[in-house]
This record gives structure tokens, sequence and C-alpha cells, in this order.
């Protein structure tokens, strides 16, 4: 009777061991180490494991290598599939490490809500990350190359470089597509963003909910191609109740006559504070008629200090 209880017992203990032992290989399967802590980050260090953070929205991820997307599946058809949505977005944390991800492309063939490598943040810290070579098209709602929709989140040391394609959009930009009760600092942006879009700019689309931009630039060019829209600039589209501090734009802001509040550095400041920044890109001129401004298109209610735009350049 004690050797049955006895064997029973090692062989339980066994079995354990090997389930623990599988669990721990599929893990490292999914991503190049780690256990997802703080203390432990995964270890992101292919396609595949960018890939596979989508399973663990609140995990903790460091990037190891280079990332090169221009590969199949995630160069063909739809391309990247952003990570998390808005009813589940990303709640961890992504450390780029000084890398960056090449090629980036999206291409959904229906309406997406948010578009981004990560469509959707809530409480997340993103930093020390580039992505080089986007190629990112939508129809939709809050499109950015590196978050769709921003929430409560933490961006720092992240830049993006390539283009932003647009049909029937609103906020939209070369970085963040909207951002909320959020902070972005050190980050820049060098993107091509045209389409028919209200509320776009080289760094964020809508800037709201008490966010703070600060020691970022845009460079590249925003380009809107249908008269019906508004709010258009080259760091933010607008910026409702929020700070800008040390930040400038170089971009060029092109829209056709009947677009309203287009600005060199914000299409419409709305409440917001703006302190210690410029603009020197070249602005539409369609003679005052739709509040054109080489630092600002519109403004209302704000406070700008110790800011300005070069008329030359701008036009």
């Amino acid at each position: 009777m004690f050797k049955n209880v006895k064997n029973e017992y090692f062989y339980r203990r066994f079995v354990l061991i090997i389930m623990i032992v599988a669990f721990a290989t599929i893990s490292f399967a999914q991503f190049g180490g780690g256990d997802g802590t703080q203390g432990s980050p995964w270890l992101v260090n292919r396609p595949e494991h960018l890939n596979n953070v989508r399973d663990h929205l609140n995990g903790h991820f460091i990037q190891r290598d280079d990332i090169d997307l221009g590969v199949a599946p995630w160069n063909e058809g739809v391309g990247w599939d952003p990570i998390g949505t808005s009813a589940d977005p990303f709640t961890g944390s992504y450390d780029g490490n000084g890398y960056v991800i090449r090629n980036l492309f999206i291409n959904p063939q229906e309406e997406m809500r948010n578009s981004g490598l990560f469509a959707a943040t809530s409480g997340a810290v993103i930093k020390n990350l580039g992505l080089l070579d986007v190629d990112h098209r939508l129809g939709g709602q809050r499109s950015g190359p590196l978050v769709g929709a921003l929430g409560n989140s933490e961006v720092t040391d992240c830049y993006v470089t390539g283009t932003l394609t647009t049909g029937d959009a609103n906020q939209m930009a070369g970085f963040v597509g909207w951002a909320s009760g959020s902070q972005i600092t050190n980050c820049w942006s060098d993107v091509e963003v045209s389409g028919d879009a209200s509320w776009s700019g080289g760094m964020v689309g809508t800037f709201t909910g008490g966010s703070t931009i600060t020691n970022c630039f845009s460079l590249g060019s925003i380009t809107s191609t249908e008269t019906a829209r508004q709010n258009i600039g080259g760091l933010l589209g607008m910026n409702s109740g929020s700070t800008v501090i040390n930040c400038y734009s170089r971009s060029q802001v092109t829209a056709p006559e009947g677009v309203n509040r287009i600005g060199g550095l914000i299409g419409r400041n709305m409440g917001g504070s703006v302190t210690n920044s410029y603009s020197t890109g070249r602005v539409s001129d369609h003679n005052g008629e739709n509040q054109e401004g080489g630092l600002t298109g519109g403004d209302d209610n704000s406070n700008v200090t110790n800011s300005y735009w070069d008329t030359e350049t701008s036009g």
C-alpha cells in the first residue's frame, strides 16, 4: 500500500514537471526569452515575436534587435494587423531599446476605427523605438503609424519616417492619431501625410484630455485634398486643453481653399497652452478667408508664450 502511494506521488510530480516545462517551452517559442514581467520582460527579436505581443496585452516587452516587417505575410495583402482594440487596448510596456522596426505596412480592406503598430493603448508605456519607412494606408478614424488611439499613456524617445495616406478619415497624423491624458516626450516624425482628413497633423491629429507634448518636432508634410475639412497643423491638428512645450514644426501644410483652420504648428488651439515653440514650414495661403496662420490657424481661449513662426518661409 505504501509503495503504491509513493509511486502515485512521484507520478504526479513527474506530470507536473512536464507541464511546467511544456508551458515554459511554449512561452519561450513565442518570444526570445523572459516571462513578461517588469523585471524580466519578454524578448522581441523577430517579426513573429512582435506579432505575438497581441496575445499578451498587459505584458512587458523589450526589443533586442532590428525587425524588418518587409517580408510575407506582413508586406502583402492587408499587411500588419494593429495590436489591441478600443475594447481591449494594449496596457503593458514596450521598450524598443534603441532598435527599429522597418517597413511597417498597413493596408486594411475596410475601415478601421484605430490603426497603427498599436491600434489603441491605455496606461501603456512605449519608449526608445524607431519606425522606419512606414507605408500606412487607411480610411477611417484615429490613424497614426505608432499608435492610433493613445489613452493615458507615455511615449518617450520614439520616431517615425514614411508615408500615411488615407481616404475619408479623421484624426490622423504622422505619429499618433489621437491622444488623451498622455505624455509624449523627446519624439519626432518625418512623414508625408495626405488624404481627406480633418484633425490631421505631423505628430498628432487630436491632442486632448490634459495631454503634454515636450521636446518634439515634425518634418515632412501634411496635405489635405478635400475642401470640407478643418484643423490641419504641422505638429498638431487640434490642441484641446493640452500643453505644448519646446516643440517645433518644419512641415509643409497644404490644403485647398475651403479648409478651415490651417496652422504651421497647430491647426486649432482650443484652450491649450503653447510655450517656447515655433514653426517654419510653408502654410497654404487663401488670403485669410479660412483662418490660416504661421503658428496656429485658429486660437480660442488659449495661452501662447514665447512662441513664433518664420514669416518668410511660412508665407
